[in-house]
C-alpha cells in the first residue's frame, strides 16, 4: 500500500440533493479538529483539512494544507440554487513558494456560471 492509497472523505449526513436554506456559515460554532459541518471535505494524508484556532484562540477557521505533490485537500460547500448570490469570505494564504489556490463557484452540473 502506497501513501496515495490513504485518504479521508467526509460528507454531511443525511445525504441531500438540495439545500433549501440560505448559507451563512461561520466556523466559530464548530469544534477544533472536529468535523466541518455541512461541508464536503476531501483530505488525503498529506493534505489535511481541519478547523483550527486562527488568528488567535478566540477565532476559528478552516485550514487546508498541502504537502502532497500529487493530490490536494478540497472543501466543498453546496448552497441554495439561485439566480443571484453574494459570496463573501476571507482568505489568509501563508508564504507560498509554489502552488495554487483555486476557488470555484459551479452550478449543480459543475459548470462555472461566469468566467
Amino acid at each position: 500500500m502506497n501513501k496515495e492509497d490513504l485518504w479521508i472523505s467526509r460528507i454531511p449526513l443525511p445525504v441531500r440533493d438540495k439545500i433549501s436554506d440560505p448559507v451563512n456559515d461561520t466556523f466559530e460554532d464548530m469544534t477544533v479538529e472536529g468535523p466541518v459541518k455541512e461541508w464536503n471535505i476531501y483530505a488525503p494524508q498529506w493534505a489535511p483539512a481541519a478547523i483550527i484556532h486562527f488568528p488567535d484562540s478566540t477565532n476559528k477557521c478552516l485550514l487546508l494544507q498541502d504537502k502532497d505533490r500529487y493530490d490536494y485537500s478540497r472543501a466543498i460547500r453546496v448552497f441554495k440554487e439561485s439566480d443571484r448570490v453574494r459570496i463573501k469570505f476571507r482568505v489568509h494564504a501563508a508564504k507560498l513558494y509554489s502552488g495554487l489556490l483555486e476557488i470555484d463557484v459551479n452550478d449543480r452540473y459543475g459548470n462555472r456560471p461566469f468566467v
